[in-house]
């Protein structure tokens, strides 16, 4: 056996987990309602289905021209995801709250600090989704524009062409009955 894999075998365990299912799970070590996440990981409570309805139906409302559409109503199906998450926690401290009473004067001031922290996640979470939808919105817009703005570059070009002088349709109308004339000629026998 080799002298280092001995050496090895005798080292404390030292570090986090090896494996990537174990780096999977470590990562949501300090996880408690998954608001302060930037990325939409599903907590052991939430269901896929629920994902994925939603994003269907973002995906059915805007139908997606290109990658880039396709990227950022990815974004607005996670803002909303997590806008919903953030509705659901704030029920479930509204609930925990009032089973003690219903008067704000006879809550403790953890349950106050509690209560105005997961506000502030749900107000950020729906900003989220206002900036996300802004997004979508504007890059569609600006596609409109750049085809617009095409459409109205190829017709000012067309229009840009110069009209011709008096002389130019002159010219042309000699041209033209010359040409006239030339493949009918005039007929001798008519006076």
């Amino acid at each position: 056996m080799n002298s280092n894999t001995i050496d090895e075998l005798n080292q404390p365990y030292i570090g986090g987990p090896r494996t990537e299912a174990g780096r999977e799970t470590s990562s949501r070590n300090a996880t408690k309602h998954g608001l302060c996440t930037n990325t939409v990981r599903l907590l052991p409570t939430e269901n896929p289905e629920d994902y994925t309805a939603l994003e269907a139906t973002w995906f059915n409302a805007y139908k997606p021209k290109d990658e880039a559409e396709i990227r950022l109503i990815k974004q607005l199906v996670d803002a909303d995801f997590l806008l919903e998450r953030a509705n659901r926690t704030l029920s479930e401290v509204e609930a925990q709250i009032y089973e003690g009473g219903y008067l704000p004067l006879n809550w403790s001031d953890n349950q106050h600090f509690k209560l105005a922290r997961i506000t502030r996640y749900q107000t950020a979470r729906a900003n989220a989704i206002t900036k996300a939808r802004k997004a979508v919105e504007d890059y569609r817009k600006n596609r409109v524009n750049e085809v617009i703005k095409a459409e109205k570059h190829e017709a000012f070009k067309q229009k840009a062409e110069p009209e011709p002088t008096v002389a130019e349709l002159l010219d042309d109308l000699m041209r033209q009955k010359q040409e006239h004339d030339r493949k009918n000629p005039p007929d001798p026998d008519r006076k």
